[in-house]
């Protein structure tokens, strides 16, 4: 009888165990290296500059002057006295300063507030040469500016850029980082002042072979 029930435990072992031969102990394995990237990236540090702060708007195709409407939640810095900086074709500066002449609540837009603007254009510079306007809004002093080509922005909206991290062989490694960008334009962006040496590299050309970790080539 004892012989039959030893007989039987080994039996059900050999089922169980034969049964989970998918599922082996990994005691030695590696984890899942970093894939490698030939590709070339250009990198810089933060450009230092004062940075002016402006609301954009295209001046309108008119010989008189229209007032310029603005959704009300973009409106809130506007105010009567500010300079305008004016340019013509290929966004080329014009040599003249506009001015907000008056800010005003749309009468039949109630979400809209209407900035009358004083181009004061002449016969050198007329109005018909002026294509598109920015009003100073303020200003950020010694910003850290990069190129609009470094932001990345997922899908939720979240901001990130990637650094260049050097290493003591002399190479340089990615890391995303994320950024909360105080402000951008059309053609750059400010960093937040969390590096106050300023002396961090920024990928200014990534694209979507870039992985966390990666020894990367670079051009500075």
């Amino acid at each position: 009888m004892l012989l039959l029930l030893i007989a039987g435990v080994g039996f059900y072992a050999g089922i169980y165990f034969g049964s989970h031969k998918d599922a082996p102990l990994r005691l030695n394995e590696k984890p899942e290296q970093i894939k490698p990237n030939f590709n070339t990236y250009d990198i810089s540090p933060p450009n230092r500059a004062t940075v002016y702060t402006t609301y954009n708007f295209d001046v309108p195709d008119t010989i008189t002057a229209q007032p310029i409407p603005v959704p009300i939640h973009e409106a809130q810095n506007i105010k009567t006295g500010q300079h305008i900086l004016l340019f013509g074709e290929g966004n080329t500066p014009l040599n003249v300063l506009g001015e907000v002449a008056a800010v005003r609540q749309s009468e039949n837009t109630p979400d809209q507030i209407l900035v009358d603007i004083d181009y004061n254009d002449d016969e050198t510079i007329p109005k018909s040469m002026m294509k598109k306007g920015r009003i100073i809004l303020g200003s950020i002093p010694d910003a850290r500016k990069l190129p609009l080509s470094a932001l990345i922005q997922d899908k939720s909206g979240n901001h990130f850029v990637w650094e260049a991290i050097p290493n003591a062989d002399g190479t340089k490694t990615a890391y995303r980082q994320t950024a909360q960008i105080p402000y951008f334009d059309r053609d750059f962006f400010v960093l937040p002042e969390t590096d106050l040496s300023g002396s961090r590299d920024y990928i200014l050309n990534p694209d979507d072979d870039l992985q966390e970790g990666q020894k990367i080539n670079v051009r500075e």
